[in-house]
C-alpha cells in the first residue's frame, strides 16, 4: 500500500504538510545564521548553498496545490533564498503574474488557495514599507505560525498590457 494511492483512503496532506514543513524549518534556520551579522561571508555562502538543498526538498509540497497556487508556491520558497528574513519573501504586486507564467486572475486564485490552506499569510508591517511590493510569510506549523493571523485580503496582481512569452496576458 502506497500513501499516495487514491484506493488506500489514506489522506497523504497532513503527512506531506508536516514533513515539508519540517525541512521548511531546517532550512529557515541556516538562511537566518547565514544572515547573521558575525558570519563570515564565507560561512555565509555554504550555509546558504546548504539550505538550498533543502529548500529543493520542499518541492512535494507541490503536490498539494495545482496551477498558479503550485507555480506560486514554488517561486515563493525559491524567494527565500534571498530574503533577509528567514521565513519572509518578498514579491512584486505588479510582476508577480509573469513571474510565475501565470495570467492575473489565476494568480490571485492561486493566492487565494495558499492563503486559505494556511500556506503564507500577508506581513503588513513589512508590505507598507514598500507598497508596490507584498511581504508574504510561508507558515510553518509550530515554528512562525501565529494564533491571530492576518485576515485574507484581496490583492491586484499584474497590470494591464503585460505580455507572457510575447502574449498578453488575460484570463483564460
Amino acid at each position: 500500500m502506497s500513501i499516495f494511492d487514491k484506493k488506500s483512503g489514506f489522506d497523504p496532506r497532513p503527512w506531506l504538510k508536516e514533513k515539508t514543513l519540517a525541512c521548511l524549518r531546517d532550512a529557515a534556520e541556516l538562511v537566518d545564521l547565514a544572515n547573521e551579522s558575525d558570519t563570515t561571508p564565507w560561512y555565509s555562502r555554504r550555509l546558504r548553498r546548504a539550505a538550498s538543498p533543502l529548500i529543493g526538498r520542499l518541492a512535494p509540497m507541490a503536490l498539494l496545490v495545482h496551477g498558479a497556487a503550485r507555480k506560486l508556491l514554488l517561486f515563493l520558497m525559491s524567494r527565500l533564498r534571498y530574503s533577509p528574513h528567514p521565513d519572509i519573501a518578498w514579491v512584486s504586486k505588479r510582476f508577480l503574474p509573469v513571474d510565475i507564467g501565470a495570467n492575473a486572475e489565476d494568480t490571485t486564485t492561486g493566492y487565494r488557495v495558499l492563503y486559505e490552506q494556511e500556506f503564507i499569510e500577508r506581513v503588513d508591517a513589512l508590505s507598507a514599507q514598500r507598497p508596490e511590493g507584498l511581504a508574504l510569510r510561508l507558515i510553518v506549523e509550530g515554528s512562525n505560525d501565529r494564533k491571530h493571523t492576518t485576515p485574507y485580503r484581496e490583492e491586484t496582481f499584474g497590470y494591464p498590457g503585460a505580455r507572457i512569452d510575447g502574449t498578453v496576458a488575460t484570463s483564460s
